[in-house]
């Protein structure tokens, strides 16, 4: 999961050269490992707030994104999070 990890954390800032990382924890996701990754970039003249949750289980790795304006992440935060805790792989 780490290395998993450091591959995304290394692809964000290859591809968002204004990235900046503001969470990168691991976490548990229905008993599976999982990872939580998000920060801040730049596109265009919007900065833009992310956030992934990394989970592998059986071998295979989910990715859970969202992503929103900065300004208005705080307001949407909730639609993310509630996707990340209700996140089922098959």
């Amino acid at each position: 999961m780490i290395d998993l990890a450091e591959r995304t954390r290394a692809t964000f800032r290859r591809l968002l050269t204004s990235f900046r990382l503001i969470e990168d924890e691991p976490t548990r996701v229905q008993g599976n490992d999982g990872y939580i990754l998000g920060g801040t970039y730049t596109q265009g003249v919007y900065t833009l707030r992310a956030r992934e949750l990394l989970e592998v289980k059986n071998g295979v790795v989910y990715v859970v994104a969202g992503t929103d304006t900065a300004t208005d992440w705080p307001v949407q935060e909730a639609t993310p999070e509630s996707t990340l805790e209700t996140f089922r792989p098959t």
